[in-house]
């Protein structure tokens, strides 16, 4: 139960229904065929009752006998995405844009962080939702906010003269011209801790929305595929099929091209690869690329034989590790590891579902031999790092 809530927090911002209330600001139009035979009606009519249960009413048209793909005569193009009403709400004045009060709920900062003109920098716990309810006190003249799972949040175009009142906590944002309008950002140190106001921006070593994971967010950045050639036949062969295959999967998959070379190649290319995003294959023995992009301040680290997460280690030749972690020498590309302490743990890993949708992997998921017939019982460790990159408890 507790892993199977972890995959689904690392894919928690697929979990549709749990997020449809921050629908209440925008117009929502449902165009569904009732003979689809890849995605079946009742998604649509069940999505419709849930928005409806949020009294959140959408604009919706089944097409009656229609399949996945269809074309008629209502649009010059195909008509399943060139519908003319669906443009027609695109263009008309009744759409909406986020009140200045609203309940809006995230459960990954890297794909959904603002709402409006606010937004979230940091959580408190990764892995877990954020949310904030804001609202506006005419009576008090000030701006009311309620955070969930809140470390730091930003607002834009504040005005100098308003007073907010944050957790219940009143603090009136500093500025030197109270005609200014301008853009504020608050943080605090945990749970219950007082909020103050900051300047600049997250701190480049800090966990922050373009560099957080989880682990499929580094698959972005014109990632490169880097397999280890460390000089033993069979294993330098394994890091290659791994990489080859994952590469085929982004192809069939994603339609898109991954680029997938040596551990050699990439370190006698530096200029080539400055900024991407790199996926390792292999462990510190076996790829010579491990040390130039991941830091050794990592508390997770694999090598022939040994993989160590914290201060656990686990010994053998047969043991997996997907990771995710920010790229040295680089501002804002990360690093993902398909590792392995051995050939036997590469070939484990030859199953992985790394791109499979619905499928959430954390920032970090150690495993052994078995899972592949107890699953999750195989799983030695795995979670989310915390803002600063060391593991969360």
């Amino acid at each position: 139960g507790e892993r199977r809530a972890l995959w689904h927090a690392a894919d928690g911002a697929s979990d549709t229904h749990a997020l449809l209330g921050n629908l209440r600001d925008t117009d929502i139009y449902v165009l569904h065929g009732t003979k689809d035979d890849n995605v079946p009606v009742g998604e649509a009519e069940h999505l419709v009752k849930g928005l409806e249960g949020l009294g959140i009413e959408p604009l919706v048209h089944y097409a009656e006998g229609r399949g996945h793909w269809w074309d008629g005569e209502e649009a010059a193009g195909a008509d399943c995405v060139d519908w003319p009403p669906i443009f027609e709400m695109f263009a008309s004045p009744r759409r909406k844009v986020p009140s200045a009060g609203f309940e809006w709920t995230t459960a990954d900062l890297s794909v959904d962080a603002e709402h409006g003109r606010w937004g979230i920098d940091q959580p408190l716990r990764y892995g877990a939702r954020s949310s904030l309810h804001v609202r506006y006190d005419a009576a008090a003249k000030r701006v009311v906010v309620e955070t969930s799972n809140v470390r730091r949040l930003r607002t834009r175009n504040w005005r100098g003269s308003a007073a907010l009142l944050i957790d219940g906590q009143p603090l009136t944002p500093a500025c030197s011209d109270d005609r200014h309008v301008w853009d504020v950002a608050l943080e605090r140190d945990g749970e219950g801790g007082t909020w103050r106001q900051v300047a600049g921006e997250v701190a480049s070593e800090q966990k922050r929305r373009a560099r957080m994971g989880p682990f499929k967010r580094a698959f972005d950045h014109r990632f490169v595929l880097v397999h280890g050639t460390a000089g033993h036949t069979h294993e330098d062969a394994a890091l290659l099929a791994s990489a080859r295959y994952d590469a085929e999967q982004w192809r069939y998959r994603a339609n898109g091209h991954a680029e997938c070379v040596s551990d050699t190649f990439f370190l006698a290319h530096p200029q080539r690869y400055r900024d991407r995003n790199v996926i390792l294959y292999g462990n510190a023995t076996t790829n010579a690329a491990w040390g130039a992009v991941l830091d050794p301040r990592c508390p997770i680290h694999a090598e022939r034989g040994r993989l160590r997460v914290g201060d656990r280690t686990w010994q053998g030749e047969a043991l997996g590790l997907l990771l995710v972690y920010p790229r040295k020498d680089s501002a804002v590309a990360q690093v993902a590891v398909v590792g392995d302490t051995g050939v036997p743990g590469t070939r484990l890993g030859f199953r992985l579902p790394i791109f499979l949708s619905g499928v959430g992997i954390p920032d970090y998921v150690a495993y052994g031999p078995a899972v592949l017939r107890r699953g999750d019982g195989g799983v030695l460790a795995a979670g989310f790092f915390d803002r600063d990159w060391r593991i969360q408890p």
